[in-house]
């Protein structure tokens, strides 16, 4: 079930930009394809591997549409805290590096009942080879390890190609979460529709 095409309409029409998610559980064992050649995984660790992260999270945003001068301090303050949770114990923050160069990072992070991906994220000239996957793969078994009886959760858009990559991996739709954002930065509305 989706909201109804008279609420979104009415959303719409109100300023508010609507987006439809689906939020996916793992079912079933969590695949692990190996990682290409010539890469390796590592959870970043220096202040270079977390300037690397920031610089690939704004040339994600712009090819989004976001405009750089206003999200930099968002997404500054976005990594700052992501920092300040692992400094907690609470996850790890994970990149694929060719080299020295962060090509994919990603986020996981639990409690002793919910794991919960965040900010998959790929440079474009790394896309299509397998790198996300493998990626998913090592930070869902090290998040697990750390809590097994915990549920694995993440959020994909709900006609986005990530989703593709995450069903395959042994995610199964749960719910819907559609969005409504007036403006960009401002408080939204969220609900949940199963």
């Amino acid at each position: 079930m989706s909201l109804p095409q008279e609420i979104v309409a009415d959303l719409t029409l109100q300023g508010f930009d609507v987006d439809v998610s689906d939020t996916l559980v793992l079912n079933e064992p969590l695949a692990r394809p190996a990682l290409p050649d010539g890469l390796r995984v590592a959870a970043l660790a220096t202040e270079n591997d977390w300037a690397q992260s920031l610089a690939l999270g704004m040339e994600i945003a712009v090819e989004d549409g976001y405009d750089p001068v206003l999200h930099r301090p968002y997404l500054a303050q976005s990594v700052e805290g992501q920092r300040r949770r692992i400094r907690d114990g609470r996850g790890a923050w994970f990149g694929v590096f060719a080299g020295d160069l962060l090509v994919a990072q990603m986020g996981v992070f639990h409690d002793g009942k919910l794991i919960r991906y965040q900010q998959v994220e790929t440079r474009a000239t790394h896309r299509r080879g397998g790198i996300c996957a493998a990626l998913l793969g090592h930070a869902g078994a090290w998040a697990m390890g750390r809590a097994p009886d915990a549920k694995v959760v993440i959020v994909a858009d709900a006609d986005g190609p990530a989703g593709r990559i995450y069903r395959r991996a042994g995610f199964a739709l749960v719910e819907k979460l559609t969005s409504a954002v007036n403006g960009a930065y401002a408080p939204g509305f969220s609900a949940a529709v199963t």
